[in-house]
Parts: C-alpha cells; sequence; structure tokens
C-alpha cells in the first residue's frame, strides 16, 4: 500500500528516488534535500520506508504556484501516484490563479499534465523547456 505524507527521506533515499526516476543528472549536480525544504509545498508517496515518488512545488502562495518536480520511480508508474501527488498540490492551493508546470521536454510528462488542465504554452527550441499552465489561467495566454 502506498501512502502520502511530507516526510522527508534521507539526502540518500531522494537521490535515489530520482535515479530510479531516470533523473540521475539532477540528483548528481543539485542539493536535493535543501532544495525540498526550501518549497512552498512538498509530498511524497512512500511504498513501506521507501520513498517511490515526489512532488514540490515553489511560488508564493497567493498568486503563483510552479510544479517543480513530479516524479515517481519507474518500477511504480502507471498506479496513479504522480495522480494523487499532483491532485494533493493542487487541492492545496486550489485558491491559487496561476498554476505552472515547467520541464524540459517529455513528451509523457506533457500527457501526464495535460490530463489535470494544462494547456502547452510556451516552447523554446525542439527539446529544451515548456511552459504549461492551467487551463482556467489567463495570464500566459497567446493572442
Amino acid at each position: 500500500m502506498i501512502d502520502y505524507n511530507q516526510l522527508q527521506p534521507s539526502s540518500k533515499a531522494l537521490n535515489e528516488l530520482f535515479i530510479n526516476c531516470g533523473m540521475e543528472e539532477k540528483a548528481k549536480t543539485t542539493n536535493l534535500v535543501r532544495a525540498f525544504n526550501n518549497s512552498l509545498f512538498v509530498n511524497y508517496a512512500w511504498d513501506g520506508s521507501r520513498p517511490v515518488g515526489a512532488i514540490r512545488c515553489i511560488g508564493d502562495g497567493e498568486t503563483v504556484l510552479y510544479i517543480e518536480d513530479i516524479i515517481v520511480d519507474k518500477a511504480y508508474q502507471g498506479k496513479k501516484i504522480g495522480s494523487n501527488l499532483l491532485k494533493s498540490a493542487l487541492n492545496t492551493f486550489s485558491h491559487i490563479p496561476k498554476i505552472i508546470f515547467a520541464c524540459d521536454y517529455n513528451a509523457k510528462a506533457i500527457n501526464f499534465v495535460s490530463k489535470f488542465g494544462f494547456v502547452d504554452e510556451i516552447k523554446y527550441g525542439k527539446k529544451t523547456l515548456i511552459f504549461m499552465t492551467r487551463a482556467n489561467c489567463s495570464v500566459l495566454r497567446k493572442k
């Protein structure tokens, strides 16, 4: 059974989660614990004592929320863990008018967040950065 809470995993466990999600480079180059501790909102999915998913959001808590990381261990993907993590953030910050998801180009991630009302807004280059906003946001709409 998967449990969800905001308890911080050890640095080693968090790095292993990023590696198991295919994000080895971020695990090597970033102090993940400090990044997560300095975030507005974090939530983790746990299988026993092992973190198998995480979401991290940054923002001001009133006008803008950036979904910075949403990751699920490859062995646990397809089990609604990512959906549950994203819902936890969207429910917590339902009052915020501008919610943005930003990622390196990743068709799987873009397809995933599209199911929650995010729409493609800005693309830089072929495979660099994608910004998506919730469909009810008007701040970044293309004219």
